[in-house]
């Protein structure tokens, strides 16, 4: 088992362009990844479809077993900030 935990800044985005442009992404890309939104959302324009862009600026990786914790884990953190 190897768990990753990510810590992101997040932001809505509210650009139908950018909307339709995930909409096909999902519609086009295949099981078990991709799926047909319009399912739950009906189309790009439809109030409740959103998107949430996730940036991460942390992510720790955690092996088990390991001897330690710290020697099994690895954090990579975005030198930039958040």
């Amino acid at each position: 088992m190897q768990p990753v935990y990510v810590d992101c800044k997040t932001e809505w985005i509210d650009d139908l362009d950018e909307k339709k442009r995930i909409w096909k992404l999902f519609k086009n890309t295949p099981e078990p990844l991709g799926y047909d939104p319009a399912h739950d959302f009906i189309k790009p324009e439809h109030e409740n479809f959103g998107l949430l862009r996730l940036t991460p600026w942390r992510i720790e990786l955690v092996s088990f077993p390991a001897p330690s914790f710290k020697e099994g884990t690895q954090v990579w953190v975005n030198e930039s900030g958040r």
